[in-house]
């Protein structure tokens, strides 16, 4: 994941773990289901249903972000602990390896 991605991810995670974010969600959704509901005629219905589903939508592409940087940062941990094992066996093998 380049450097420019990796923000992202994380200014997507900042946001679907914003409070504000979350709350305001659950507030456009629940206005989009109440005039579902109240809709009148079927084309009504539809176009509520599509603004809902559009609503979902977004919330996984921030979430799907969110989980990318999780998956890279835990990643990037295993790496370098497996960097650092690898350093730390090869300082014990040389330190025991007779000067010639």
């Amino acid at each position: 994941m380049d450097s420019e991605t990796y923000v992202k991810c994380e200014q997507a995670k900042a946001i679907v773990e914003n409070p504000f974010f979350i709350e305001m969600s659950k507030l456009i959704e629940d206005q989009y289901i109440k005039a579902w509901k109240m809709a009148k005629t079927c084309e009504e219905r539809e176009a509520m249903w599509h603004q809902v589903q559009a609503l979902h939508d977004v919330f996984k592409s921030f979430r799907v972000l969110s989980e990318n940087k999780d998956v890279w940062d835990l990643q990037e941990k295993k790496r370098e602990e497996k960097e650092a094992k690898k350093a730390k066996i090869e300082g014990i093998v040389n330190s025991e390896t007779p000067d010639e």
